[in-house]
């Protein structure tokens, strides 16, 4: 029994080991939500894992600038639209 306990956690163990380096291989290759669930899946296996704590906070960290830069982009490009139209009719905008 003692054998079949020691088997266990080594195999527990490299499966652990082999999550992180897929969960670190997914933020190289920008798959953010893919790696929140391995870090899901990591912190369930080991809850105190420091390295699934850090590629989530990092993680989404990275969603929301990637967020914030693409919502920014876009109210550019909508503010632009709506100057040119502006200047084309200003009658049919109103004054606030």
């Amino acid at each position: 029994q003692s054998h079949l306990a020691e088997q266990r956690t080594i195999a527990a163990k490299i499966h652990l080991n082999e999550s992180i380096a897929r969960m670190k291989e997914l933020f190289k290759n920008a798959e953010y939500e893919k790696v929140i669930q391995a870090c899901v899946e990591i912190e369930h296996l080991s809850p105190k894992n420091f390295s699934a704590r850090m590629f989530r906070k990092k993680t989404l960290r990275t969603i929301e600038r990637e967020v914030n830069a693409l919502s920014l982009k876009k109210m550019e490009e909508e503010t632009k639209a709506l100057q040119e139209e502006f200047t084309k009719n200003p009658a049919e905008f109103l004054r606030i």
